[in-house]
């Protein structure tokens, strides 16, 4: 298809009826024209399609990033890898993940700043601050490489300088991680 971009990952779907995991690999095509995007997902143990290209609005590229899970026909399948050169080049960059305590004040402002600056909330869980018994917001931030200096700048802008500042126990925190929160 001439008026589509394709980009391909490893990913692997856990299979309740086998209880095993099973791995495929994603093609996802990316619409030029304004059209639907469409997937296809291929099946390299068994060496056949799983499923033929199929449109999917529901995938963006901002939701294809390693370790984001992405539901499609009831299936929920999780990127373990780029597949080759050309979705690594694109793709690849977007590995830096942020993990962030939230006062409830803030949120909908920071989730606001963070789409528009190109970042994903990943994860986002209420949870209860049992010193003072207010509620926070744990939040998993994925962006691209380096991306910690932005989101600190973004919550400095929007909490004001003491909110960020990790120093306060009342205050938002920000903490950096490379690699995938396996657990949250």
């Amino acid at each position: 298809m001439a008026d589509s971009t394709k980009y391909m990952f490893k990913v692997t779907w856990w299979d309740t009826q086998s209880s095993i995991d099973r791995d495929y690999i994603l093609t996802y095509f990316e619409s030029e024209n304004g059209s639907e995007n469409q997937v296809q997902f291929y099946d390299p143990k068994n060496r056949r399609m799983f499923i033929r290209k199929y449109p999917c609005p529901s995938i963006k590229p901002k939701d294809l990033y390693i370790g984001s899970k992405i539901s499609f026909l009831s299936r929920q399948f999780e990127i373990q890898s780029c597949a080759d050169e050309k979705t690594s080049q694109r793709f690849g960059q977007r590995t830096s993940k942020l993990f962030s305590i939230i006062g409830y004040r803030n949120i909908g402002s920071i989730i606001s700043a963070a789409n528009q600056n190109g970042f994903t909330i990943s994860k986002l869980k209420s949870i209860v601050d049992r010193p003072t018994g207010g509620i926070k917001f744990a939040l998993e931030v994925v962006g691209e490489e380096g991306g910690i200096e932005l989101w600190n700048s973004i919550l400095g802008k929007l909490g004001g300088a003491e909110e960020s500042s990790l120093a306060n126990d009342d205050t938002d925190k920000i903490f950096f991680f490379k690699d995938h929160l396996s657990h949250f």
